[in-house]
């Protein structure tokens, strides 16, 4: 046999193999999608699965029909998420990050916790709103003050830490930008607009970079991304001191915060990080939580109404108050949707608004907005809440609607430059990762 057939029969050899080898990756994941004979496992931060379109010409020839059904066939199948989770393992394992994939979810810092890198841009002091439009938010801000000041109602911003800005050294440093302190940051810029107008300010960024230093701990888990137990019970007493003196004849006491108590594994919610890490071994990263003691309840009728409007970092303000029943509260998440303190959520339609009832009834509105984006506070609820307070201070149907039709003029002149609110939250959107 010379050297050509032996060739030949190798390569068909080879072209065999390879055919069977094809074949039984392509069958094993198709007989699995088909007799789910694998249970599906579950991955944390990622969108369920939808169904793939209806297979038709134009779509065919479009391309879209393939790709959602690629889609379909990769995350319908259990294996899927089993080979998502060995996939985050070793990454974790070999290289010390969670992910192989470029935006993960959370990368590891020089501790050994997780950092969630949407922070990294206000980090770098990247995408700051010129200060013009800062200082436009400012003004708007007091506005408002002063329109809920004639109904008795208190304004107050409240900005909080995340875990970034508070423990920088944690960052790995080709995270960092080392052109950053050559700029300033919204808050810096804001918190100077906001002391220059006397607007009632609560800085727990400022509060608890002080407190950090009193306690051998951190105020943020090693898995989680919002401030811990202890570190949300002493901003929340920061926030009650500010408002207790706005409201002196109201019987308003704070809550203990120590002694700190130990608890493993830690709750739910400070593992949240380490959920959408989807790891297949997660429980090697869990270390005991940090929780102040047993909340009692301080009075039978709450001497607080509050409305607040902002963040997550909000859900464990409301269960301090509602735990110790020292606020009726409700929270405009993002302006998007409503969570009663009982945590329980509601689609929010802005049409449907009381503002009478569920807005201007309050004792205080508490504009909160993380230390990363503290030029978007407040949302477009700051521009609703003053055109609904503006149009109590005509007497006329007449007034009123020549000052709507100036207000709509100004708003299609605004567009045309760029939409101001759209401009100042860009720099930080937690359902927008730019990196």
């Amino acid at each position: 046999m010379n050297v050509k057939s032996k060739n030949s029969i190798l390569n068909n050899k080879l072209n065999f193999i390879l055919l069977i080898t094809l074949l039984v990756f392509l069958f094993i994941p198709l007989f699995v999608l088909k007799f789910k004979i694998i249970p599906k496992t579950k991955l944390n931060g990622i969108a369920d699965v939808k169904p793939y379109k209806k297979l038709t010409y134009e779509n065919l020839y479009s391309n879209d029909f393939q790709k959602s059904f690629d889609n379909y066939f990769m995350r319908a199948n259990a294996l899927w998420g089993y080979l998502v989770k060995i996939n985050n393992e070793l990454s974790y394992r070999l290289f010390n990050q969670i992910t192989f994939s470029y935006g993960p979810e959370a990368i590891v810092g020089k501790d050994g916790s997780l950092i969630q890198p949407m922070y990294f841009n206000s980090f770098n002091r990247q995408f700051t709103p010129d200060d013009f439009l800062l200082i436009k938010k400012a003004n708007k801000l007091k506005k408002l003050e002063n329109l809920l000041e004639k109904k008795g109602v208190k304004l107050l911003v409240v900005v909080n830490p995340n875990n970034t800005a508070m423990y920088s050294r944690n960052i790995p440093n080709k995270f960092k930008d080392p052109t950053r302190f050559q700029r300033e940051n919204s808050y810096e810029i804001m918190k100077r607009y906001i002391e220059k107008l006397n607007i009632p300010f609560v800085d727990n960024y400022e509060y608890l970079m002080k407190m950090k230093n009193k306690v051998d701990f951190k105020f943020f888990e090693p898995t989680g991304s919002h401030l811990n137990e202890v570190g949300s019970c002493l901003g929340t007493n920061n926030l009650l001191n500010t408002i207790k003196e706005a409201f002196p004849k109201k019987d308003i006491n704070n809550f203990p915060c120590f002694p700190v108590k130990e608890i493993y594994p830690p709750k739910s919610e400070d593992t949240d990080l380490l959920n959408v890490s989807n790891l297949l071994f997660p429980n090697r990263l869990l270390h005991p939580g940090h929780y102040v003691p047993e909340a009692k309840k301080l009075y039978n009728e709450a001497p607080l109404k509050l409305l607040f409007v902002g963040t997550s970092f909000n859900f464990a303000v409301q269960e301090h108050l509602q735990k110790r029943n020292i606020a009726k509260s409700k929270l405009y998440f993002y302006y998007k949707s409503i969570r009663t303190d009982d945590g329980v959520f509601h689609i929010l339609d802005k049409r449907k608004i009381n503002w009478q009832n569920d807005v201007f009834k309050n004792d205080v509105i508490i504009l909160e907005s993380n230390y990363s984006g503290l030029g978007g506070v407040g949302y477009s609820f700051l521009t609703d809440a003053i055109i609904k307070l503006k149009k109590d201070l005509f007497k006329t149907e007449k007034e009123l609607k020549t000052w709507q039709n100036d207000i709509k003029k100004k708003i299609i002149k605004q567009s045309k430059k760029n939409n101001v609110n759209t401009i100042l939250e860009s720099e930080f959107n937690p359902f927008e990762n730019k990196q």
